[in-house]
């Protein structure tokens, strides 16, 4: 057996006062950053009167608020978790994330990482760690051991960040196509205003051309096929002008609005 002795680190009362003040007023302005940013892109929604992204962002909200929940429980409780001793028998194998050879395989490399730079520094590599292990009696282990909850909390602050970004993007993406059809929004208002009559009684053709074209399809009958079809679609045109020409009409028909009307405002709030 490899026995290592990791030399332990500053502790707190040793740090000057200067690093543990520099640390702590880096990580308050980050959040501080953070949260003013949030708060203003919310007033901004708010006067703009978009709410359905305004209800995205408390969710965004939430999701962080929850996250750093976890985080602060996960950091408090980690010591005693680690503690809570229970049968060798309940482990087993086939429920690792890794195969044992695997596992075995990367221990002893972090092993050799860490022999080989050992007179180097102070600070132990990844995956090895100076926090002393509490010791269960013979035939028991750690329910979950303190490397595997630092783990735990590293991978659920990854998770929760990565939810985060995919949800910011996916609604930037979406208002980004959106703000697109603008134009289109532009030539049927001119439309409207140069030939009022003649949309009046091409309204109720187009809405059929247009329920024939997006129903006709053998596909439409089926809800998975056609979610599939939707899905691969969203990344090249979902939609072209005769489409959105046509929501536009049966939307203004639907609620006996004028022709003029903005629809594409109306997309963007809602």
């Amino acid at each position: 057996m490899v026995e290592i002795l990791i030399r332990e680190g500053r502790s707190l009362a040793e740090t000057p006062t200067w690093a543990v003040a520099t640390t702590i007023t880096f990580m308050v302005f980050a959040c501080l950053l953070v949260q003013r940013s949030i708060y203003r892109f919310g007033r901004w929604l708010k006067k703009t009167r978009r709410k359905a992204l305004l209800a995205s962002l408390e969710k965004i909200k939430e999701e962080l608020m929850l996250l750093g929940l976890i985080s602060l429980l996960l950091g408090q409780w980690a010591r005693v978790i680690s503690q809570i001793c229970v049968d060798s028998s309940l482990f087993s194998s086939k429920f690792f994330l890794c195969s044992k050879e695997d596992y075995e395989s990367g221990k002893f490399s972090v092993l050799t990482r860490f022999s080989s730079f050992s007179n180097e520094s102070d600070i132990p590599p990844e995956g090895l760690h100076a926090q002393p292990h509490h010791q269960c009696g013979e035939g028991r282990e750690p329910f979950v051991s303190y490397e595997g909850l630092e783990q735990l909390h590293r991978f659920l602050f990854v998770l929760g960040i990565t939810h985060v970004l995919y949800s910011c993007i996916s609604v930037g993406l979406a208002m980004s196509k959106i703000y697109s059809w603008r134009k289109w929004e532009y030539q049927a208002s001119v439309l409207a205003a140069e030939n009022l009559q003649a949309n009046k009684t091409k309204v109720m053709r187009r809405q059929v051309t247009f329920i024939k074209h997006h129903a006709i399809h053998p596909w439409s009958r089926s809800r998975i096929l056609i979610w599939m079809l939707c899905f691969l679609r969203q990344f090249k045109s979902p939609m072209d002008k005769s489409d959105y020409v046509a929501l536009r009409l049966g939307f203004i028909t639907t609620h006996k609005l004028p022709l003029s009307y903005n629809f594409h405002n109306y997309m963007v709030r809602s």
